[in-house]
């Protein structure tokens, strides 16, 4: 994906900043090598709080509104 560090500081911090507060539940942000499960073009996003739902996050682009709203889904319960 293209601007994929633009992504990954993005989701950072607005991952940190949904979850201040909450010391010990604090969401983390990992990244790994690739799995081949994303659509060229994207990126697979996960949490305990998706696996629950049954669901992955597709990210296409790493505009401040595409980040937000996978950190809001990402932290949600």
């Amino acid at each position: 994906m293209a601007g994929g560090g633009k992504l990954r500081k993005r989701l950072k911090a607005s991952l940190k900043q949904r979850s201040a507060g909450r010391k010990k539940e604090r969401a983390r942000l990992v990244l790994t090598n690739c799995f081949g499960i994303c659509p060229k073009g994207a990126v697979v996003a996960a949490s305990p709080a998706t696996f629950a739902r049954d669901e992955l996050l597709l990210i296409r682009d790493c505009s401040e509104d595409a980040t937000a709203q996978a950190s809001e889904a990402l932290v949600a319960r």
